[in-house]
């Protein structure tokens, strides 16, 4: 791929492309004679063959900094075109209280499976054609809990470098509500992702969406638990209450103590107007 200072990458055709504005998260050269990617804070992940060094010291460069960039990645997860832009505004945010989601977070039992599958139903179809999955999974928790007085909680699906190359995949995380649910075997976990589920699935279900072979996803109690084995699974599952807004979140919350334990306003201003398009909720 050829590398301009312009900041703009250039290929043959933008049929079947997905356009993002994001910052990147990380930068994977490889090992050997691995392709080099991308991970995008969207999630997306770019594959980018084997880069010039002016295009790694690009790459590093810019994560420092916190760049943001639209991005178009054709269907072959490359990069088409790559131009730098301002940063959105922030949103003013808060967080109400400071304790340990284990002591402060309990959430709702739905009283029977069939609940739960209407509670599903219920749930919101109209995100846009191109949306982030944090940003809709945000957005259905956070109705749930105003709309429906039921407090979910998130469950989050980390994808390795070795599942990514293995299967050139697109992301390398995602994440859905999940709810408990009061069965005749007793309370149940459930996922409840309205773009790829039909109904409430446990979490080997959902998982199996996404991964080809089928594998198990060891369960994790902490990011790094993903962030440091990157060839030693090919994915990891990791549980949150719903307020936690991106992988950054947990990443923070590991690192520096940064709790979320309430909605924040500007993490879900920004949910509905990526994911609905909707700038008042």
């Amino acid at each position: 791929m050829k590398f301009f200072l312009s900041l703009v990458f250039l290929s043959t055709s933008l049929f079947a492309s997905t356009k993002i504005q994001t910052q990147i998260k990380e930068f994977d050269l490889g090992e050997n004679d691995e392709e080099s990617l991308l991970l995008l804070s969207s999630g997306h992940v770019a594959f980018l063959g084997t880069p010039s060094p002016s295009e790694i010291s690009f790459y590093q460069q810019e994560i420092k900094k916190g760049s943001y960039f639209e991005i178009v990645i054709n269907e072959e997860k490359e990069i088409i075109s790559l131009q730098k832009i301002r940063p959105p505004k922030p949103t003013l945010g808060f967080v109400k209280s400071l304790h340990f989601m284990e002591e402060s977070y309990h959430p709702t039992v739905i009283p029977s499976p069939e609940i739960a599958t209407d509670v599903f139903n219920k749930g919101r179809k109209d995100s846009k054609r191109v949306s982030q999955c944090f940003n809709r999974a945000h957005v259905w928790s956070y109705e749930w809990d105003h709309k429906h007085h039921i407090q979910t909680a998130k469950v989050w699906l980390f994808f390795t470098r070795k599942y990514i190359r293995r299967y050139r995949f697109d992301w390398w995380f995602h994440v859905a509500p999940t709810v408990y649910v009061k069965t005749p075997e007793g309370v149940k976990e459930r996922v409840m992702d309205i773009k790829y589920l039909k109904g409430p699935a446990t979490i080997k279900q959902w998982t199996d969406v996404f991964i080809r072979d089928r594998s198990n996803c060891p369960i994790i109690s902490r990011y790094s638990d993903y962030s440091h084995n990157p060839e030693s699974s090919l994915c990891y599952v990791q549980r949150s209450n719903p307020f936690y807004y991106q992988p950054v979140d947990l990443e923070k919350y590991e690192l520096l103590g940064e709790e979320k334990t309430d909605w924040v306003q500007g993490d879900i201003a920004e949910a509905y107007r990526e994911a609905f398009d909707q700038t008042s909720y």
